[in-house]
């Protein structure tokens, strides 16, 4: 594994959350744009906890000396339960890879009129060539992909916001306020979720970082980054907030201001949608072979059959599949994110 640096552990950190749903500013909308201005503050309170939890996750990978997902997460030995939380965290990382197979199949289409299917095939190859250098390839990504994100994020938002008049649509006020509290909830279930997510991305780094300020100087620099781009997507969806009507709210206000502006974020949307499935398909590739010693033999063959896996079902919509795996994987992450906390303080005490 490459030496990590603090920016290179910055953009991993970032890059593992910073998928298509971040990008294409629904979930900025569905969990802080619609609670009006106190949406900000608990998008900050979401970047502040995920940063807390992602170097929990780097912490605890590192002091059990492991990349495995549910070495990291249950804070005692069972075989069981062990082999639960793994076959989850497969689970998990093998639908992530298809949404996002699925949803840039689906873009790529709607911007050249390519049959889906071919595409899907074409970005489950790209994708499965990327990842087959292991974790490693997810990391060159992220360092290639979130400042290319993180500077048109900007731009974007300032353009939006000079081209643009104000397109309002009017939301139930009774929700913008401190004094209701599910602003909070939003927050918490949105840090819980994508600390969930990023875990087996994050574990395999985490056992080889061996510096405690090198992990939290680089998870606060991914934090600062990720609250520009959130920060920037939500400016610019509160001042045309009509753009969140339509299923990616980003796209929609770029195409408002101008059509070539709507296919350049179009291709940013792309990337968000690559990185993250180069990231899951790596992450499980990694485990899969970290578990099983028969798959160390055949090394490629855990690869291509998630590869095939993928494909086959990104053939579904892509919001079909969202609507099944999230949900899903939503009820169980918080409970995880707890036994995680534990195993923590388990290990540090120990130490």
């Amino acid at each position: 594994m490459k030496k990590l640096s603090v920016c290179r552990i910055a953009f991993i950190f970032a890059g593992s959350i910073l998928g298509a749903g971040l990008v294409s500013g629904r979930e900025i909308w569905q969990f802080f744009g619609r609670f009006g201005k106190v949406g900000a503050v608990g998008l900050v309170l979401a970047m502040l906890l995920f940063m807390l939890l992602g170097a929990v996750i780097l912490m605890t990978a590192n002091m059990a000396g492991t990349a495995e997902a549910d070495k990291v997460i249950l804070p005692f030995e069972s075989r069981f339960w062990g082999t639960a939380v793994g076959i989850l965290q497969i689970a998990f990382l093998i639908g992530m890879t298809t949404i996002m197979t699925s949803g840039a199949g689906e873009l790529i289409n709607a911007l050249t009129g390519a049959p889906k299917w071919l595409m899907c095939l074409l970005v489950t190859l790209l994708v499965a060539l990327t990842a087959f250098s292991g974790i490693d390839a997810a990391a060159s990504v992220f360092s290639l992909c979130v400042p290319i994100i993180a500077v048109a994020s900007v731009i974007f938002a300032v353009i939006s916001v000079f081209c643009l008049g104000k397109a309002r649509v009017e939301f139930d006020a009774s929700k913008n306020s401190f004094f209701s509290f599910e602003w909070i909830a939003a927050s918490l279930t949105y840090a819980s979720y994508n600390s969930y997510a990023s875990l087996g991305v994050l574990c395999p780094f985490g056992k080889n970082i061996h510096d405690k300020k090198l992990i939290l100087k680089g998870t606060a620099l991914g934090a600062v980054i990720l609250i520009v781009i959130s920060g920037c997507i939500l400016i610019a969806l509160e001042r045309y907030n009509s753009a969140s009507l339509y299923g990616m709210p980003m796209l929609a206000l770029a195409d408002a201001v101008n059509p070539i502006l709507g296919y350049i974020y179009g291709v940013l949307l792309l990337l968000g949608l690559v990185q993250t499935a180069v990231a899951s398909l790596a992450a499980a590739d990694t485990y899969i072979t970290e578990k099983i010693k028969a798959a160390k033999r055949f090394k490629p063959l855990p690869l291509i059959l998630i590869s095939v896996i993928s494909f086959a079902f990104s053939l579904c919509g892509f919001s079909d599949l969202i609507s099944m795996v999230y949900p899903a994987f939503g009820y169980v992450n918080a409970l995880l994110t707890v036994s995680m906390l534990a195993n923590f303080i388990r290990l540090k005490m120990k130490r």
